[in-house]
């Protein structure tokens, strides 16, 4: 899937998008919150193609993805020191959107659909008990994205650092941080409770994640 942009942009609109990139990546919440609405459409766009791979329940979670991916995507965005007309960053934000959504399908229902891969999916290894971005960090030879992504894990960290009940933490390093996390069924053994509520803990703790993130991304200077 590719993004296509017809519309041609003049000079005065490519470089609003990229004042209010610049603004956003300082921290300022209204431009980020502008710019959002401006690609709103495409987010939604890919929500729209991935949720009929999902159990309605899920729908929401994927949105918050979808969201997430667009959070990432516009703070690695390197703005470039000369804007031309038809400026369109959105051709690589779109991408991270898009792995975004594909990694919360492939994790949690890789073995009902077949995803095609995505710049930043794995194909053609088997990695056990890993955690994602300390995998894509391992293959990225970027140093600036190397540097981005361990910032996006100290986030994770310091998220994990805020939940304070032993069992929530554990849930979240299994079955949010975790390349191949174990099942619904084998959590709730573990932890004696039922399928149905360790699904709505992981859920309130995707929900406090992007939230969390949403804070510290806009928040840094």
């Amino acid at each position: 899937m590719k993004f296509k942009t017809n519309c041609k942009r003049s000079m005065e609109e490519s470089l609003h998008r990229r004042d209010l990139i610049a603004k956003a990546k300082d921290g300022d919440k209204a431009a980020f919150a502008e710019y959002y609405k401006l690609n709103e459409k495409f987010i939604y766009k890919v929500y729209n193609k991935y949720v009929r791979n999902v159990r309605p329940s899920d729908a929401n979670d994927l949105m918050q993805e979808c969201i997430l991916g667009f959070i990432v995507g516009t703070e690695k965005f390197n703005l470039p020191s000369e804007i031309t007309e038809n400026f369109s960053p959105e051709s690589y934000i779109y991408c991270w959107v898009v792995n975004f959504a594909q990694e919360f399908v492939r994790k949690n229902y890789a073995r009902k659909i077949n995803l095609p891969m995505a710049r930043l999916r794995i194909e053609d290894e088997t990695v056990e008990g890993t955690d994602l971005l300390e995998y894509v960090e391992g293959k990225s030879e970027n140093q600036e994205e190397t540097s981005m992504l361990n910032e996006l894990h100290s986030f994770l960290n310091k998220f994990e650092r805020s939940i304070k009940n032993k069992r929530n933490k554990e849930i979240y390093r299994e079955r949010i941080r975790n390349l191949e996390p174990p099942t619904l069924e084998s959590m709730s053994t573990k932890f004696n409770v039922s399928r149905q509520r360790i699904a709505e803990l992981e859920k309130q703790l995707r929900g406090k994640l992007t939230e969390f993130l949403l804070k510290e991304y806009l928040e840094a200077a």
